[in-house]
């Protein structure tokens, strides 16, 4: 799949990439309506993150300046990455495109990157968590949703305060997690954890999940942390309830998902995950976003809706500060922003596009209570 990227990059010669930003800046410049591309994969894994970003558009619409206007324009990968990768190439084509929102999982987001940043596209990833996004050192590439490491520290942090300190990991072998599991354990290492065993997997059922907790028998441990996506994790977490385990469980941020409490409660209840946005979290601008969500489209804002409505806030913003459309100067604007208040975060950017975590915006932790999502505090 890299060879294929490369490929699409190779067909220009050194001069193209700058032709495609000279021809973008011209029609930013000479058009009213100007293209935001939406690539995820469309359904249910993608939860709210279209309806958050519906809801922001229609609200900035007055912010924005010389006439023009945004639409959302809205690509499915179907979670496949040759499908993910012919969408950017598509989308790169397409010089009313001035940002992208995507792509969902990290195997897709970081080759597309680069026919991004090569088209002189805005791209603004509130999905994608791994670190090698933002490696590059990219101008037009930037995250909103909080890295692996910071996620990562954040549940050690809850590790430590509930006295757990000898851990097995289990993560999928994808890009996702493998970060995930690799800033997990360095941190862990730094402030005297113990990581007893870690153990990738690939198909992700009930027979391999058993050969792992059986495995696990044979040693001292007192917590699990496990990485994966759905609907793997559900065969994982039955598995240890079949075996009777009874230590703490804590997963990523991608197996918060609503079906996930369509499970019974037997299987899912006391599972702890990480809160990068929780409906629940009684603060204004949450509770605020939540009613206009709720009036709008008659059901709680996931944390994909929260994340989207942030996203196309900051890009309006920039776009107004600087008063320009062109993807270059909007990148040049977000790297100035400082304190910008969302739903999710207080946004700051480093160089690189990485979302700066600040002590007030700890990621939260949460647990599944009574078949419920419930926001236990800040770490």
């Amino acid at each position: 799949m890299l060879f294929f990227t490369l490929l699409l990059l190779s067909n220009c010669d050194g001069g193209c990439s700058n032709s495609a930003r000279d021809r973008r800046a011209y029609y930013a410049l000479n058009n009213k309506d100007l293209k935001i591309a939406i690539n995820f994969n469309h359904d249910e894994s993608s939860g709210l993150l279209l309806e958050g970003a519906e809801l922001a558009l229609e609200e900035v619409k007055s912010i924005l300046p010389n006439g023009k206007r945004l639409y959302a324009e809205i690509r499915s990968d179907k979670n496949n990455i040759n499908n993910g990768i012919i969408n950017a190439s598509k989308v790169s084509e397409d010089m009313s495109v001035i940002a992208v929102l995507g792509h969902e999982t990290s195997n897709i987001s970081v080759p597309a990157s680069a026919i991004y940043e090569y088209s002189g596209i805005l791209m603004m990833n509130p999905y994608a968590t791994s670190s090698d996004l933002l490696e590059n050192g990219y101008e037009f590439i930037f995250r909103t949703i909080p890295s692996d490491e910071a996620i990562a520290n954040s549940l050690l942090d809850y590790f430590q305060q509930e006295d757990l300190g000898k851990i097995v990991i289990c993560y999928e072998s994808s890009l996702y997690g493998l970060s995930f599991a690799n800033s997990f354990e360095k941190r862990a290492e730094s402030i005297g954890l113990d990581i007893v065993d870690r153990v990738s997997f690939d198909i992700g059922d009930k027979r391999e999940f058993n050969r792992i907790v059986k495995k696990w028998e044979n040693y001292d441990y007192d917590s699990i942390l496990f990485v994966a996506n759905m609907p793997n994790g559900v065969n994982f977490y039955k598995v240890l309830k079949e075996r009777g385990v009874e230590v703490p469980v804590v997963s990523g941020e991608t197996m918060v998902e609503e079906e996930l409490l369509n499970e019974s409660c037997s299987v899912v209840d006391g599972l702890v995950f990480p809160a990068i946005f929780s409906h629940s979290e009684n603060k204004p601008l949450v509770q605020s976003f939540v009613m206009k969500f709720r009036k709008r489209y008659k059901k709680d804002p996931d944390k994909y809706a929260a994340i989207a409505y942030d996203t196309i806030k900051l890009i309006a913003h920039a776009i107004k500060e600087g008063k320009s459309y062109l993807p270059e100067d909007i990148a040049k604007n977000l790297r100035k922003v400082k304190n910008f208040k969302g739903v999710t975060n207080t946004y700051n950017f480093g160089k690189n596009g990485e979302l700066i975590m600040k002590n007030e915006d700890k990621i939260g932790v949460q647990k599944i209570q009574n078949g419920k999502f419930i926001h236990i505090g800040r770490y």
